[in-house]
């Protein structure tokens, strides 16, 4: 079942949003999917996923 739940999550967009100078936010999209195996239905929304990014803790010494 662990593969038919991964279907449909391939990343389609990426942004970069700069809230602050150390602060930025990420948005990842995904499209909707709908596909059938034999008679199983697998339906997958469309997704905006935001993280927040301390800009910050990203930078190397």
């Amino acid at each position: 079942m662990a593969d038919i739940v991964t279907l449909g999550h391939q990343i389609e967009g990426i942004a970069l949003f700069e809230m602050t100078p150390t602060r930025h936010r990420l948005y990842l999209s995904n499209e909707k999917f709908n596909t059938s195996l034999g008679p199983i239905k697998i339906k997958i929304p469309a997704k905006l996923m935001g993280i927040e990014i301390d800009a910050q803790a990203l930078t190397s010494n």
